[in-house]
């Protein structure tokens, strides 16, 4: 990876393009669109040397440091910054504390995306003898003469209880339905979708209490299928 690097009164060893992998072209047409260099480049750098346009501007191959450790409920990474060696940059990044509002909304950003999960696993619906996975993030029902529609029977399923979440193994089939079901199986999905809803209100609510940096790092989400899913995802 490269990065081209300015160091004059108005950029101070400010990197103004990368990092980025060797592009003959675009470092080309980048000097010139910003500073009106024609500088002629190799199509490769084999021996990642420092390439000096001019007293100003410099082309450095960079090395990667590992990100620092952090609480991405409390904290965010700073940067990039560079040091500039002799051979090559390196850039790295500095752990700094983000502000107590910042940090509740992520955490409500977090039980959001929950909420979304949950919507897409769709909730499960008995037809006579057999359970059926309604899908409430797309069209439940598929084509079809009226009364007939083409839905996922669950052949097989696995709840894990402390996470709420559930594994499906299904087929699709066709499934004659009444009037009287398709107006249960609206209002099912219309409830199980609602109290997705009321849950992630809950639960902002009870973020939106908090005051300080620790009672956020420390949040404990309910149902423990949040928490999980936080856990998880992000």
């Amino acid at each position: 990876m490269y990065v081209i690097r300015v160091n004059n009164d108005t950029y101070n060893n400010h990197v103004l393009w990368g990092p980025k992998i060797w592009d003959k072209n675009e470092m080309q047409n980048f000097l010139f669109e910003r500073f009106q260099i024609n500088f002629p480049l190799q199509w490769a750098n084999p021996n990642e040397k420092i390439i000096e346009v001019n007293e100003e501007i410099s082309i450095w191959p960079v090395i990667f440091t590992n990100d620092p450790t952090r609480n991405k409920r409390t904290e965010f990474l700073d940067g990039p910054f560079y040091d500039w060696g002799e051979t090559h940059a390196e850039q790295y990044y500095v752990v700094q504390t983000l502000e107590v509002d910042r940090a509740k909304s992520i955490l409500r950003d977090a039980v959001k995306k929950a909420r979304k999960i949950f919507i897409d696993q769709g909730v499960s619906y008995t037809i006579g003898d057999d359970d059926y996975l309604l899908e409430t993030n797309v069209n439940n029902f598929e084509g079809g003469i009226p009364g007939n529609w083409y839905l996922k029977r669950i052949i097989s399923q696995e709840l894990d209880e402390d996470t709420g979440t559930t594994e499906y193994n299904h087929q699709k089939t066709w499934v004659t339905l009444t009037q009287d079901q398709l107006d249960d199986m609206s209002s099912t999905i219309k409830q199980f979708i609602q109290d997705k809803f009321d849950l992630e209100r809950t639960e902002t609510e009870k973020i939106d209490a908090l005051t300080t940096l620790e009672e956020c790092a420390n949040y404990t989400f309910t149902p423990s299928s949040i928490q999980y899913l936080v856990e998880r995802y992000n």
